[in-house]
């Protein structure tokens, strides 16, 4: 039982990473709604266009995720290669 390894918590460190975004995210939202109310509704153009921007910012957040998790493989893929090449 000393070789394994007891996982504690249950999401790899990306989950975590996109669970606490989701979760501060809500909470931003929240407080813009809660602090300036109708004057943030009015701001962005009424509630009609209150889907375009929440599309928009998710769309925003998709990229960027995406782009993360490209990069982290990238560079995942770059040290296994230098660790083969270091045992050869």
């Amino acid at each position: 039982m000393e070789g394994k390894k007891i996982k504690i918590w249950p999401m790899t460190r990306d989950q975590s990473f996109v669970a606490a975004a989701v979760f501060v995210s809500f909470f931003v939202l929240w407080f813009l709604w809660a602090a300036a109310g109708d004057r943030f509704i009015c701001w962005i153009g009424g509630k009609d266009n209150l889907s375009g921007w929440v599309q928009a910012i998710g769309s925003i957040a998709a990229i960027l995720v995406t782009a993360y998790i490209a990069r982290k493989d990238s560079v995942e893929r770059e040290r296994e290669k230098n660790i083969e090449l270091q045992k050869e």
